[in-house]
């Protein structure tokens, strides 16, 4: 059996949109669900100290979480090496991931791909940023979906 995941990562670009719901949206499945996993959210582009964007407080706060205190982090070397699991919201993202942090090998994966096993599922969450509350929405109901299968099948050990 494979070890617990006790810290996790999510990666995006600018840690303004995609990342920082997908912090909050598995953090609030997690605790629902008794699990005591770390998580949390970082950007391959990503300057130091940015609010999340205004879309994604809105779309957040729908789903019953708060990004008020978020503030971007760029990704570095020690964020990768304390991880468990590394999570990206794109193909791109994990090409990126892996060529500027070799030792996540392994432990690194689309969300999607994650969550899904490649079962004909497109492996990106597209980036929301510039295309309105409804991109950002969308975005946030595909992450909803992952991340109960991720914490019923993976973190939970159910097939």
């Amino acid at each position: 059996m494979a070890e617990p995941v006790r810290s996790l990562l999510l990666v995006c670009t600018g840690n303004t949109c995609r990342s920082p719901m997908a912090e909050a949206l598995l953090t609030q499945r997690l605790r629902q669900a008794g699990l005591d996993t770390v998580v949390q959210s970082a950007g391959l582009g990503a300057a130091e100290g940015c609010a999340a964007t205004p879309e994604a407080t809105e779309v957040a706060r729908e789903f019953g979480v708060d990004l008020a205190a978020h503030r971007s982090e760029p990704l570095d070397a020690a964020m990768v090496e304390s991880a468990d699991l590394i999570l990206t919201m794109t193909q791109s993202q994990l090409d990126c991931l892996l060529i500027r942090f070799p030792a996540a090998e392994g432990k690194s994966h689309t969300l999607l791909g994650y969550a899904y096993g490649g079962q004909g599922v497109a492996t990106d969450i597209e980036d929301p940023l510039g295309r309105g509350t409804s991109a950002y929405r969308a975005a946030a109901e595909i992450m909803v979906r992952a991340f109960e299968v991720i914490v019923r099948r993976v973190l939970l050990g159910n097939p």
